[in-house]
């Protein structure tokens, strides 16, 4: 009794974003069967630690083509990310959970933050930024714990563009097209439902085109299968 436990712990996190050495990519000619990485949305991340007292960057900075992070809609003593232009102006934020946050087995002993934690901070690259920052306990102080110069990776995004990571969410996966670059359907799942079902792919297909997701419902699938198909469509914003 007594152990902290870490709750936001992310290092897998940071082994699915930070790949050494991985290679900037050109995008593949435009096609109506895949989902294209820049329609994914682009990210800025940098993985950073708590250690000793203090919060460091234990990578550059990467901008790469992922699908943005999800918000956290009321974030426990909340953390800010968030980035700066040229003006110091904020042209974009994102509020989290504060990453040094812990849980006693014993809930009669004092509550203490982690002396150590380590996370990749995710943001959605929006407008001109200089500099990242990042702020640990946004409630109570706005003066950030942690700030990383953009300039060199953004003029290498003007240059040559953000990196393709295999691994990046849905980006890699074989998705089929429903509606030209407006609508996709995880391959699996639609093999799947073929098999599942008495209808083939190209008839699932042909409703999902006509009739969006709501198609699924009338589909004699079992409700599994269903949910897959419902769950992996994927409709770029």
């Amino acid at each position: 009794m007594g152990k902290r436990l870490l709750t936001f712990s992310l290092a897998c996190l940071a082994g699915l974003l930070i790949v050494p050495h991985a290679a900037f990519a050109q995008d593949p000619t435009p096609s109506s069967t895949d989902i294209l990485p820049g329609t994914l949305g682009t990210v800025i991340t940098v993985h950073v630690e708590y250690r000793n007292g203090s919060w460091s960057k234990l990578t550059e900075p990467l901008i790469i083509h992922c699908r943005p992070p999800r918000l956290e809609p009321k974030p426990i003593r909340r953390a800010r990310i968030q980035i700066l232009d040229e003006a110091g102006n904020r042209i974009g934020h994102r509020d989290i959970d504060d990453p040094r946050l812990s849980l006693y087995e014993d809930p009669s002993e004092p509550w203490a933050p982690a002396n150590e934690a380590n996370l990749v901070l995710a943001i959605q690259l929006q407008g001109n930024p200089v500099v990242l920052e990042f702020i640990e306990d946004y409630e109570r102080d706005t003066a950030p714990q942690l700030s990383i110069d953009l300039d060199p990776i953004m003029n290498e995004y003007r240059t040559i563009g953000a990196r393709r990571l295999a691994n990046c969410e849905n980006a890699d996966p074989p998705f089929r097209s429903v509606r030209g670059q407006e609508f996709f359907v995880l391959q699996y799942a639609l093999s799947h439902a073929a098999d599942s079902g008495s209808l083939s792919e190209e008839q699932i297909l042909e409703k999902l085109s006509t009739q969006g997701l709501t198609a699924v419902k009338s589909m004699k699938l079992p409700p599994a299968v269903r949910k897959l198909l419902q769950e992996t469509a994927y409709r770029p914003k």
